[in-house]
């Protein structure tokens, strides 16, 4: 990212470009930066570190210049991965930043015309079918399989330990991809009434995995792409036993369908090009570098075979009243599929942010057609073949222009964040760089507070000798304060325990009768550190009463007390850890008010 001046259409003052990390530094480099509006303020000795332009009130605009965005010129809120290159078909998002946007503008020439390219082999297969005849059915197997090594180099082993890590999203996409969609094929086919020679092959594109077109799709949309290949890849390589499974169960009344030798082709032409690719990626990046180039041009070529050929073969059936009959339970089955895939996500118990839900929209709607259109037509007959090559259209069309809305409505407000303090930036630039440049630099100068804990053995007292040390204390003329225990007497964190039963209205009491089972730890630096340990259903409830009366209290005033330990407790024990008081410590704070995020008073339901 770019530190040099650079001038911007709406002012004619210059703008400096920081990192977060930077500008933090330089904040935090005065020993007075907890005043940190007046660095920034034009009346400050220290403005002249910044343009005033930049810094207002205290608040940055955070402007940068980047030489990756779309934006205005040459400015942008952000170094995105998306900003440099497109992904699709084994083009690796990071690895062309790294080559610079020279490279990355050749892939967003490929990406951005495969719709462009599934709609005119449509057109070319139904108006020319000699274009397509050609293609028989044993080129399927390579042609799919070139597509599927593009989906195999862009993984590494890192990538399936970061599927662990994000059980949640996957297993929606998997329960979408693998139970919702079928049913909704099914349900689909039968609602529209879908003829016979296009019934199975219109289930079986509702059982196979995702396709590798929705992770170009969830880049258009700003949704999750490091998500959607995750699924894309997981689901393709579950589809060896997947699919062969759901399709005998949901059509295997229909036609016979051969599960074992339809998984044995799956594992030849997906798993076994998938698992090359990874390897390759793995072990030999020369050869994977050489081979990404030319992997989107393979890809879009196979892809074009696998469309134009099953159409082009059975024009007649197409272009008849039976053909015109499948395109409405196509088109419903896409759009109902990127609706539920959103929708189900954006549940009660999912509740999803934006970018996942897209990402899974895409995922479910967008499915791995070009394999159903091989299984189809060697396992099902040619005409099963039809469904399959005519989704691929319909879920290009619709998944890009899906994702092309979501997009421009994310690019709209990108421009406006440009113009306003608060940018997306924010979240996922300054506060990560802050974490380690600012907070845990900080934190450092408290190791010294935490290490008295740490390595100090905890002198006991008890609460009577407590006392009795700071009446001491006070008839040498000093204060009545709990600081005398730890700082002037013992120098460590003090325990005081055994407090009068008056203290402590309903704490367990001891054996001598007079006392409760009560602690607190007392902690030099930090007025009272309080640690407490008790055992509360001491009392039954006409005891607990006795007690309010014996320490001359009115009930009501503690019936809300009372009916939650009658109603909504069981007996227990454990200890509390004065929260407010250990961030006190750790900082160094003076006033505890100062660490108490949201104050309560008694009786206000409110802060």
């Amino acid at each position: 990212m770019s530190t040099t001046p650079i001038s911007y259409p709406i002012t004619s003052r210059p703008f400096l470009s920081l990192t977060p990390a930077t500008a933090a530094s330089k904040l935090f480099a005065n020993p007075n930066y907890h005043t940190q509006s007046s660095l920034f303020s034009s009346s400050s000795s220290s403005s002249s570190h910044f343009p005033k332009r930049v810094f207002r009130n205290g608040v940055s605009l955070s402007i940068r210049a980047c030489s990756t965005s779309p934006f205005i010129g040459r400015v942008g809120s952000q170094r995105r991965e998306g900003n440099a290159s497109m992904l699709s078909f084994g083009i690796n998002p990071s690895a062309q930043i790294s080559k610079g946007a020279s490279d990355g503008s050749s892939s967003q020439v490929l990406s951005a015309m495969l719709p462009f390219v599934v709609a005119a082999t449509a057109i070319a297969a139904l108006a020319q079918p000699s274009t397509f005849t050609w293609v028989s059915k044993d080129l399927y197997a390579p042609a799919l399989g070139g597509i599927m090594l593009s989906i195999g180099i862009k993984l590494s082993i890192d990538d399936f330990a970061l599927a662990f890590k994000r059980p949640l999203p996957l297993s929606v996409g998997f329960i979408a991809q693998y139970v919702l969609k079928p049913l909704l094929g099914v349900l689909i086919a039968n609602a529209f009434g879908v003829p016979r020679m296009f019934y199975a092959g219109f289930v079986l594109t509702a059982c196979v995995s995702g396709a590798q077109l929705s992770s170009y799709a969830s880049f258009l949309s700003k949704g999750d792409v490091a998500l959607s290949i995750l699924l894309t890849s997981t689901t393709t390589i579950a589809s060896v036993i997947a699919t062969p499974l759901l399709t005998g169960l949901l059509i295997g009344s229909v036609v016979p369908v051969d599960a074992v030798a339809m998984s044995k082709s799956i594992l030849q032409v997906v798993l076994v090009p998938v698992t090359i690719g990874l390897v390759l990626n793995t072990y030999a990046k020369p050869v994977v570098n050489f081979l990404r180039p030319v992997m989107p041009v393979v890809a879009m070529i196979c892809t074009s075979l696998c469309i134009g050929s099953p159409l082009a073969i059975n024009r007649s059936q197409i272009l008849s009243v039976e053909g015109f009959r499948l395109i409405f339970p196509v088109i419903a089955f896409h759009a109902v599929a990127f609706t539920l895939g959103y929708w189900v996500s954006k549940s009660p118990g999912l509740r999803q942010e934006e970018e996942v839900s897209r990402t899974l929209s895409l995922c479910t709607g967008m499915q791995s057609s070009t394999l159903a259109g091989l299984l189809a037509s060697q396992f099902l007959g040619s005409s099963q073949a039809v469904p399959p090559a005519c989704s691929v259209v319909a879920m290009a069309i619709m998944g890009l222009f899906l994702a092309s809305f979501w997009g421009t409505g994310s690019r709209i407000r990108d421009l406006l964040s440009l113009l306003t303090p608060q940018t997306e930036h924010y979240k996922d630039g300054t506060i990560k760089e802050m974490i380690p440049a600012v907070m845990l630099n900080h934190l450092n100068r408290c190791v010294g507070r935490l290490e008295i804990v740490r390595s100090t053995p905890l002198k006991r007292v008890t609460y009577t000798e407590a006392v009795d040390l700071l009446v001491e204390a006070v008839k040498d003329g000093k204060k009545f304060e709990n600081h005398i225990l730890d700082e002037e007497n013992f120098k460590q964190p003090v325990i005081v325990y055994n407090y009068p039963k008056k203290t402590k209205a309903f704490y367990r009491l001891n054996e001598d009768g007079e006392t409760v089972f009560a602690m607190d730890v007392v902690v030099p630096k930090v007025r009272h550190f309080p640690l407490k340990g008790w055992i509360v259903d001491r009392w039954n409830p006409k005891g607990r009463v006795l007690r309010i009366l014996e320490m001359e209290r009115h009930v009501e005033d503690y019936q809300s007390y009372l009916d939650l330990r009658r109603f909504g407790a069981i007996k227990h024990s454990g200890f509390d850890l004065g929260f407010e008081r250990m961030v006190m410590f750790a900082t160094g704070l003076d006033n505890i008010r100062d660490c108490i995020s949201y104050p309560r008073d008694r009786g206000r339901e409110d802060p």
